[in-house]
């Protein structure tokens, strides 16, 4: 995750877009990863821009648009272009070091199936709240866009990247519909929603997610636990905001 942030992280200009050569994808499957270097590589041999149209992870069909590229002053030759999709590389599995975005995916499959009826492992699913709660407090160190340049120039390749704000909904929100019957679950992920306000305090460029998603727990825990017990016990684990948390930072 670290190299991918310090990519991510380059913030130089790409100049207008205008319009592109499309090239079509000539395989199915799931995309893996590309080769960064390379592709830089080949965007200065041909003087060129290229932008990858889907995510890693994504599944490909065969003939849809996969990349486009700009600067062009004709058309791409058909030996640069057959170079180009070379250094895409498709195969099955899910790699973690090649594709952070699955770590999150196993943790939230391990905690969904941890809720099923057949195994009834709240305790599990816990733990993989947790976890997830940490990965997100890596990912909140870069921003929501991939780009590289070679050495000091300008950007040659850009890429789709996972939003933040995606990435939380995906992990987050089926969790809460198989333990929306679970309290301390409920209670789980509004306290991680609450630790993710805390670290993006200085910054605060995942507010809004943020306070929508802890609002629907706190709308989701009052509707479902209604009993005295349960209020007695809830209420003082709860805010009604994560003001506390974004403010908790400054007392330090």
């Amino acid at each position: 995750m670290d190299e991918n942030r310090k990519e991510a992280g380059q913030q130089k200009e790409w100049p207008d877009e205008g319009e592109g050569q499309i090239i079509l994808s000539v395989q199915s499957g799931y995309l893996q990863r590309f080769n960064k270097k390379e592709l830089i590589k080949l965007a200065q041999k041909e003087n060129i821009r290229i932008r990858i149209l889907v995510e890693v992870g994504d599944f490909i069909p065969t003939g849809i648009p996969i990349v486009e590229i700009f600067d062009v002053r004709n058309k791409l030759s058909e030996e640069a272009e057959e170079e180009l999709l070379s250094y895409l590389h498709y195969y099955h599995g899910e790699n973690i070091d090649e594709n952070y975005t699955y770590g999150f995916t196993q943790l939230m499959e391990i905690a969904i199936k941890a809720l099923s009826p057949g195994i009834n492992d709240p305790g599990t699913a816990r733990i993989c709240i947790h976890y997830l709660t940490d990965l997100f407090r890596l990912r909140m160190q870069w921003d929501d866009l991939g780009q590289a340049c070679h050495e000091k120039g300008p950007v040659v390749l850009k890429w789709k990247v996972t939003s933040f704000e995606s990435l939380l909904y995906k992990s987050f929100e089926p969790i809460k519909i198989y333990g929306s019957g679970d309290i301390m679950i409920l209670l789980s992920l509004s306290q991680a929603i609450k630790t993710l306000a805390y670290y993006d305090a200085e910054r605060q460029a995942h507010r809004k997610v943020l306070q929508a998603f802890y609002d629907q727990l706190l709308d989701l825990i009052s509707k479902s636990h209604s009993y005295k017990v349960d209020k007695m016990f809830v209420k003082p684990r709860l805010e009604n905001s994560i003001d506390t948390y974004l403010t908790l930072k400054e007392q330090y």
